[in-house]
């Protein structure tokens, strides 16, 4: 999937290019940009009229076509893309984030795009389209048809876009930035009692928690600006700017944010508190200082970590596979497992059987099960063995997404998961990221491929004796099951986006999974052997 950023507007309304409005510190059309690429988008561009200026470091497409609006923006997003569909972003939409564009990468198929639907229209300048909307788009262009709408239902008549039907409250995010005063108001509210300015903030929940920020004394000053954040599927994630101030809050949600029904207690929100304040106690600088929580609303207030920390899992996605960092990854790793390993305390903090079947095992192992019925009871016993295994406190999304990393230094994020179980669970996961970065990069593999023995060597080597063979045996065989539980479950992985690649995943993870190598290295090697056979000769 490629990545096209629409801006050739002529931004009559706003008085200057809105492609170079700041928000939250970035030119809109930098944000859109990253918005796409965080959604798996490979490569992103932007789009604009011939003659409008050309920001630097980023590709530019121009119109084809002047004077004839989105529509030829479109035209000459959909000509330029080499692969089978083309996510669009409008670069005045600061709404949407990249879990809109996930969400909508699951329900495409060859042939077929998506596009979100409310009760007052479709939404065509946040949307993925397939290859084969070229033909429709060109020809409506020629005739100069330009309405967008018409060209959405007629994509859907012929069977090329699948519409999905989302609530007028989630479409309150695809408003689009046209005047200076939309500008001023976008994510800001400037009293917590001013109904306008509580509406475009996001109703009354965010003033709900503005107002509890501001009586826990986390914002003093007249304007604080509340920026949604991307990140996953559970939480909503604000950054909070109130004047040179800037915090996180993080928020649970009951239903995650996936195409299946996937319902979860936000008291997990509690849990990832409780995981920070353990982990703090040895690895203070693994983790983000909590400011303050409010358990009973579900939400907390953490430092934000900016500066030169960068989010390893898109260094991953970009290709840049750096050894210490993968070494450093699986140290700390070790080093919660080894500090935690039969620690009575933590076993009473984190007796989350329930919360942990909720969010991995059954989305994980069991869904997948019932989708894979040839390794149905292999994956059913494996859940059964990972909740009755008690050793020590496991993360539970120890993955490159959760995971900060600068020069020295590691930073773990999002630990509502937290269990006290088995620590292979947290190893197979991280290495399963690995292996299956390696066949985002199946045409150059071995870097990613070598940072599963870094990133293995890192955590045996801090976990010490307890890193045993059976430890190694049970973390092979757990990363087979979710290779296959990113293909089958419920949290696919988003950049598998060709048949091919899930059909390698289904097939080496089936013939495998009844008699698993016993070490990361040799099951490193059978992913190596399969990976060759999908090189183009």
């Amino acid at each position: 999937m490629q990545g096209a950023v629409l801006a050739g507007g002529d931004s009559q309304r706003m008085g200057s290019d809105k492609a170079e409005l700041v928000i939250g510190g970035e030119p809109l059309w930098r944000r859109q940009v990253r918005v796409l690429r965080e959604a798996g988008a490979d490569p992103v561009f932007l789009v604009r009229k011939p003659g409008q200026s050309a920001p630097g470091g980023i590709e530019v497409r121009r119109d084809r076509v002047d004077g004839a609006g989105p529509l030829a923006g479109l035209e000459a997003a959909l000509n330029s893309s080499l692969a089978p569909w083309v996510a669009v972003l409008a670069v005045d939409m600061p709404g949407i984030d990249a879990a809109w564009f996930r969400e909508l990468r699951r329900l495409c198929r060859p042939g077929v795009g998506a596009m979100a639907r409310h009760s007052q229209a479709c939404e065509p300048l946040a949307a993925i389209y397939p290859i084969e909307a070229l033909a429709e788009v060109g020809a409506r262009l020629e005739r100069r048809e330009l309405s967008l709408q018409r060209l959405a239902l007629a994509l859907a008549a012929a069977g090329r876009m699948t519409l999905v039907p989302i609530s007028d409250a989630e479409a309150a995010r695809t408003v689009s930035l046209n005047t200076a005063e939309q500008l001023a108001e976008c994510f800001k509210v400037a009293q917590p009692s001013s109904p306008a300015a509580v509406e475009t903030a996001g109703g009354d929940a965010c003033a709900t928690l503005l107002s509890a920020l501001r009586a826990a004394g986390l914002i003093t000053g007249p304007q604080p600006r509340l920026l949604p954040l991307t990140g996953g599927v559970s939480s909503d994630i604000f950054l909070v700017e109130d004047g040179a101030r800037r915090l996180v809050v993080k928020r649970a949600l009951p239903q995650l944010r996936v195409k299946d029904d996937w319902f979860a207690d936000v008291g997990r929100n509690r849990v990832e508190q409780a995981f920070l304040a353990y982990a703090a106690r040895f690895m203070p600088e693994s983790v983000p200082e909590v400011l303050h929580a409010d358990p009973g609303a579900g939400w907390f207030a953490m430092e934000f970590l900016g500066g030169e920390l960068r989010n390893w899992k898109a260094d991953l996605l970009s290709g840049r596979a750096e050894a210490d960092v993968a070494r450093r990854a699986g140290a700390t790793l070790g080093r919660l497992h080894a500090t935690s390993w039969g620690d009575p305390a933590a076993r009473e903090a984190f007796a989350t059987l329930v919360d942990f079947t909720a969010l991995r095992i059954e989305p994980y192992l069991l869904s997948t099960a019932a989708r894979v019925p040839a390794v149905g009871g292999i994956l059913r016993a494996e859940a059964a063995r990972l909740a009755a295994t008690q050793l020590a406190l496991v993360h539970g999304d120890y993955s490159p997404k959760n995971l900060l990393v600068a020069p020295g230094r590691l930073v773990v994020l999002d630990a509502e998961t937290a269990w006290f179980g088995d620590p292979a669970f947290d190893a197979a996961f991280l290495l399963n990221h690995l292996l299956l970065k390696a066949l985002h990069h199946a045409a150059a593999p071995e870097p990613l491929l070598a940072l599963a023995a870094e990133a293995w060597q890192g955590y045996a080597s801090a976990l010490g004796p307890r890193a045993d063979a059976e430890l190694e045996s049970r973390t092979a065989k757990l990363v087979l099951c979710l290779m296959l539980a990113r293909v089958h479950g419920k949290s696919p992985a988003e950049y598998l986006t060709r048949d091919a690649q899930r059909a390698a995943v289904t097939d080496f993870a089936g013939r495998h999974l009844p008699h698993p190598p016993g070490t990361i290295a040799a099951l490193t090697a059978l992913w190596r052997d399969e990976l060759r056979q999908l090189r183009p000769s």
